[in-house]
Formats: structure tokens, sequence, C-alpha cells
């Protein structure tokens, strides 16, 4: 029997027949009964298996307009966000999540991606904990700091890695992100989704560009491609096109801000750009790029900076430039630089 949404059209769910033909005629649904199938989708999605996740995306990339009616449903959930108990600030909205997270472990949910017509730029990545089999020989890729590599895998998605990365390929489509960053650029396919790691959590996407962050239990997710729902729990929060994801193990709290879609994985083109960051981790982030050796003095290391930086590659350019955005001196420390309070500088 075939499964209805509430226009009665056909919407593709799993458990409708296996194809979405019916007596050799391609069944199509239009105006609000498209939209009538997005919500549906939408509602199912939650609990959706392995199957629906496929016949979801199957039917995102039968008709351009089955993409924008989901994309259409998903602002309309962004704005219904009070559920969600936002708390907006000035350049972004923190999320408070019940209960605190011990580690990524319990920090569970998914993420589905939506938007644009062609299936290129189709992706449905999920939040989960992992639970696939390892491959029998994983290779381990690093790069120092400082270093850039870019990989090509086999089935065509690349992989451009910042310094100070580790990647675990586990299999041709899934991958572990040690620590480091990275741009992910998948391949698309649906019959086998595209898996990259992070403790005990999964990415799974299908098709897109995304770049994703880890450094010390800090994770970052920014998409340059559609719309993600990100589903901790019980609760759900959207993300669109050029907008970005932050959380820290052990925090009970979600930072979503705006990003240009273009800055998107910027470390690439030397720019940098934090929001209430402390300075350590921004000269975390600097170390991890550039391989300078900068540090923070302790009594300023936390002191948070918002802003973008434009990387010279010059390690001293660098520290000065970095110094001035924030009031503080830059000195020599050895064969390196490290950032210190005017008050604390030497005469």
């Amino acid at each position: 029997m075939h499964s209805r949404c509430r226009a009665g059209k056909y919407c593709g769910f799993a458990d409708a027949a296996t194809s979405l033909v019916q007596g050799g005629q391609d069944v199509t649904v239009q105006g609000a009964d498209i939209v009538d199938c997005a919500i549906d989708w939408h509602l199912r999605l939650s609990t959706a298996s392995e199957h629906d996740w496929l016949r979801f995306t199957e039917w995102l990339e039968a008709d351009a307009e089955h993409a924008a009616a989901y994309n259409r449903v998903l602002e309309d959930d962004i704005l219904a966000a009070p559920m969600l108990n936002l708390a907006t600030e000035a350049q972004g909205s923190v999320v408070r999540i019940e209960g605190r997270r011990d580690g990524w472990r319990k920090r569970r949910g998914w993420i589905a991606v939506a938007g644009g017509a062609l299936a290129a730029s189709m992706a449905a990545m999920v939040y989960l904990p992992s639970t696939q089999p390892g491959a029998a020989a994983p290779s381990s890729i690093v790069t120092a700091p400082g270093e850039k590599r870019e990989m090509t895998l086999a089935d065509g998605s690349r992989v451009e890695m910042n310094g100070g990365t580790e990647l675990v390929m586990d299999s041709p489509r899934q991958v572990s992100l040690v620590r480091g960053q990275a741009v992910f650029h998948v391949r698309h396919n649906p019959a086998a989704p595209f898996q990259v790691a992070i403790g005990d959590v999964v990415l799974r996407d299908v098709g897109t560009v995304f770049d994703v962050s880890n450094e010390a239990g800090r994770l970052g997710v920014q998409v340059a491609e559609g719309a993600v729902t990100y589903q901790p729990d019980r609760e759900r929060l959207t993300l669109h096109k050029g907008m970005a994801l932050s959380a820290r193990a052990g925090d009970d709290r979600i930072l979503v801000r705006s990003v240009p879609a273009e800055a998107v994985g910027g470390w690439r083109q030397g720019r940098l750009a934090f929001r209430e960051a402390a300075l350590r981790e921004v000269a975390a982030e600097i170390r991890r790029t550039t391989g300078h050796d900068l540090t923070v003095a302790t009594p300023v290391a936390d002191m948070p900076f918002t802003g973008s930086i434009r990387l010279a590659g010059n390690a001293e350019q660098d520290a000065t430039h970095v110094a001035n955005l924030t009031g503080l001196s830059a000195r020599r420390a050895g064969s390196g630089w490290i950032l210190t309070s005017t008050r604390d500088a030497p005469n």
C-alpha cells in the first residue's frame, strides 16, 4: 500500500512502494501538495531509517520545486525557534540543550541538508553516535602546523587539510577527524553517504562542501550550500547556507551564527574569523594554519576576541597584527612570539 502525505499524494516515504512510478507513469505533486510532502518529510526525518534518508534524497532530486519547498519549511521552522529557548545575541544565537553533556558521547542528533536544484549540491548530513565498524587497516594522514594538503579520494571526493590536522581513513567513504580542520568536497552518492567521525559522533553527507574543525573539545561546522537541520535529542535547530554551528564538549550550549558562504574554509586563503574566542584559541589556530610559534601570556590568555584576521605569512607581522587588533604587545620569546599586556611589556 502506498503512503500518502496529507494531500493524498505520493511522497516517497519508506513504507511506500520501492518506486515512485505507478502504472508506468511518474507520480508528481504540485503547489500546495509539494509543501505538504515537504512538511511530512520534515516531521518524519527525526526518526528516519537509512532507507528513509535515501528516499528523501530521491524526492529532493526529483524536482527543483521539492528542494525549494523543503527549504521554505526549514525557514518556517527557524521562525518557530522560540520552542528551542533561543537566547539571541548581537552576532548569533545560543541554544541551551537541557542537561549537560559528557564530552561528545551524549550529544546526539542529526543534520539533514537540503537546498539547490542539482543533485551535486544536495546533502543529507546526520549527527549521531558512530556505529560503523572500522576498516581492517585504517590509515592515518597527518599534517604539520603550517602544512596544507589536498587529497582526492577513490570516490572522487576531495579533502583539503589545514595544518596540525590528523585524519584517519577508516574506509573509502568514512574518515575520522582526530584533530585539526578540513574542508570536504563530497562526491554525490546517496547510496553510500560519506561519514566524518568526530569522537563518538558522525557527520554523514551525501554531497556538498563543508568545513569541520575539532580542536581541544571544540567542534565547528560551516556549510557553504543548502540548509542544515541540527537536532540534539528532541529539540530542533536549522542552519541555512552561510551559517555556522559551534559547540564545546561538556557544555550544553550551541552557538549559531551567520558567516558569508564564500568565507567558509577561509583558512585556505589565510583568513581566520573568530567570535568571542579566547586569545589562546586564536593563537592555537594561527599556529595550526601558519606554523608560527605564537603564544599568549597567561593573564590575557582567556581574553575574548571577535574579529577577522588576515594572515601575512610572516611570524613577526602576524604577531604584531594580532597585538594591534587586541590592544596587546607582541615580543619575542625564544624562537617565537608571545602576546602580553602592554603594562607587562618590557620598556
